[in-house]
């Protein structure tokens, strides 16, 4: 039984290791095109496409949250700070 439970603790762990890791952070934009934003602490965040972010540009404050998938940090969500 101790084996099985063991095998099972396992499985899950390695079942989660590729799961995308969720953040937060906030910033002013330094630059920015249609795949990828810059914040002025230098952190580079790809815009997916679809994501409609006509409205930033480069100065505006912005809170993004995002996924890191295979390293890259993916903005699943972008608003102008308050």
């Amino acid at each position: 039984m101790k084996s099985l439970a063991s095998t099972i603790a396992l499985l899950a762990m390695l079942s989660f290791a590729g799961l995308a890791q969720a953040a937060e952070t906030s910033g002013r934009i330094i630059s920015m095109d249609a795949n990828m934003m810059v914040l002025e602490d230098g952190t580079a965040i790809a815009i997916p496409d679809g994501m409609d972010v006509s409205a930033l540009q480069p100065g505006a404050q912005v809170m993004v949250a995002y996924e890191e998938r295979d390293g890259v940090k993916v903005a699943t969500e972008v608003q102008p700070a308050k």
